[in-house]
């Protein structure tokens, strides 16, 4: 497999760069979850592109989630990889506020954006995201 680019930010910066970096760019499948943003898929087809869309996978909650999320110590860290991720763990807390002392990291803006909607100071972590995990890690260790 071949991934030519790394982008930072959301689908539709993806979308963006991938017609900036692909010219003559017709056609695209796009694999996609029950619950995903249309922007990406609005950016391409605006740059003329066709764009298939395939509904992949759907993400359920784990009949635990509840139990665990009001349960579990409070963490150091909350990592959350995509909205729907968060808003899950949302619903999970019910009215148990989130813990206030615990670092949020969101594995891509688009994340941190809803983080931020939701009232909470959700950071997004840079791309290429194993190293820039570590690093913040790192860093917030050693201050």
């Amino acid at each position: 497999m071949d991934v030519p680019f790394l982008v930072q930010g959301g689908g539709a910066d993806l979308a963006r760069a991938l017609l900036e970096d692909a010219p003559g760019l017709e056609r695209v499948l796009f694999l996609h979850g029950v619950h995903h943003r249309k922007e990406a898929v609005q950016v391409l087809r605006d740059g003329g592109v066709q764009v298939d869309l395939v509904e992949a996978y759907a993400m359920r909650t784990a009949p635990e989630l509840d139990t665990v999320v009001r349960t579990a110590p409070t963490p150091d860290w909350i990592l959350v990889a995509s909205p729907r991720a968060l808003d899950l763990l949302l619903d999970a807390l019910g009215d148990k506020a989130p813990p206030a002392e615990a670092h949020w990291l969101a594995l891509g803006a688009t994340t941190a954006e809803h983080g931020a909607a939701r009232g909470l100071g959700v950071e997004p972590l840079a791309a290429p995201m194993p190293q820039a995990l570590l690093m913040r890690l790192e860093r917030e260790r050693h201050g």
